[in-house]
């Protein structure tokens, strides 16, 4: 059981490292995410489209992207 926790180990640690080389890129992709959403909007019914305001888009926080943690995006109930 000890040499599969290790090997899992290594292995989230090659795709955390990875993840987080890929910061410059991902920054790209959030910018032409919010660009295309203030051009082209989102499908609210078949092919209509609604666009979003700048006003309506919140502000970038003033802090690194942040890792899910293993609760499939969800808040944990406070116990």
């Amino acid at each position: 059981m000890k040499d599969e926790v290790a090997v899992q180990q290594v292995r989230y640690e090659g795709i955390v490292k990875a993840m987080e080389e890929m910061s410059p890129q991902r920054e790209i992709w959030y910018g032409e995410f919010l660009q295309r959403i203030q051009e082209r909007g989102y499908n609210t019914d078949g092919d209509q489209r609604m666009p979003i305001k700048l006003a309506d888009i919140p502000l970038r926080p003033d802090r690194p992207h942040k890792r899910k943690e293993r609760n499939n995006g969800y808040r944990q109930a406070a116990r």
